[in-house]
């Protein structure tokens, strides 16, 4: 960039409303943490019966009820008995730090974001929701200055992604150790490239990507500003100035808060084509896939792009 990120950032105003929902007042922050990311996106293939089982979960534990619709995402690809998981994978940067020099924080990492997406607060409603389910990333000493505050947090021993660009053609490995389980993905160039994929793929990625409201962690992930509290003062900081005005909202309303991404930039996507070369225990179970079986993909996409992530309290009015 010509400029540094944070200095353009700290000239914007936090942008946020209450508005009524159904007699109740929900606060919506536009403008919460920016983020960089390079990576691929994939939605597997799962039964129904999965999900729902995670959705009765999470609202066991007090969060609020979200259903599955009628209908599957994907009509053409899926049956009545099956929805999907979406995995994020790749390399974030959360660019409200960006020019610290503290060698406590991590301000880059490697991720594996995984969500249940389409679901909705009533049968037939439009599905801007999605559960998170967990955010991995290689266990550290430092304090991770990581934007998504929504997902619960899953330190693992190893994450390696290595990937490149040749000739514009995308390819990829995805190396995960977690205890005795493991994930290894190859990724390669799809022969279409970027040619826009089926329609009906892409349009329901942008739509998931721009308008899903992500709700799962049971408390907010706040954690760098509470550990760091001298970075709640600082102009430049967009993300702690803002945790600090409704942290304890946040917290009283949890867990039914959520965080939006959407494109603050252009962002790129293209086709890919992936290898499951190993895929074991708490992996699958994660990704709510039985013990053994083969791992369907429903689509395979490159995103590449800047993000701004929003926050909402309380998330499902019902």
């Amino acid at each position: 960039m010509a400029f540094r990120a944070f200095l353009f950032l700290a000239t914007l105003a936090v942008f946020f409303s209450v508005a009524p929902v159904r007699g109740v007042n929900v606060t919506t922050v536009d403008d919460v943490a920016h983020a960089d990311w390079r990576g691929i996106i994939l939605y597997l293939k799962v039964d129904k019966a999965a999900v729902q089982a995670k959705l009765n979960e999470f609202s066991g534990k007090g969060g609020p009820r979200l259903e599955l619709p009628d209908s599957p995402p994907f009509p053409d690809i899926l049956n009545s008995e099956q929805h999907v998981v979406m995995l994020g994978i790749g390399h974030v940067r959360e660019t409200d730090f960006d020019g610290y020099d503290d060698p406590q924080i991590l301000s880059r990492w490697d991720e594996i974001g995984v969500t249940v997406p389409y679901l909705t607060d009533e049968v037939n409603w439009i599905p801007h929701y999605a559960l998170t389910l967990g955010e991995l990333h290689e266990e550290t000493n430092l304090q991770v200055a990581n934007p998504d505050f929504a997902f619960p947090d899953i330190s693992v021993e190893r994450l390696t992604i290595t990937d490149g660009d040749v000739g514009g053609a995308y390819w990829g490995k995805v190396e995960l150790d977690w205890g005795v389980d493991r994930m290894v993905l190859n990724v390669t160039h799809h022969p279409d490239g970027c040619g826009g994929g089926e329609t009906i793929v892409r349009h329901e990625f942008e739509d998931d990507i721009n308008n899903v409201k992500q709700i799962g962690a049971l408390d907010p992930q706040f954690g760098i500003c509470d550990e760091f509290p001298e970075y709640r003062d600082d102009p430049q900081n967009t993300f702690c100035r803002t945790v600090l005005g409704h942290e304890s909202e946040v917290e009283t309303e949890a867990p039914n808060f959520c965080q939006t991404w959407w494109h603050s930039a252009h962002a790129e996507q293209c086709r890919v084509q992936v290898e499951v070369v190993e895929m074991t225990g708490k992996v699958r179970e994660l990704f709510l896939l039985p013990e053994e079986g083969p791992v369907e993909f429903v689509a395979q996409l490159t995103n590449v792009g800047n993000f701004t992530i929003g926050l909402e309290y309380p998330c499902v009015v019902q």
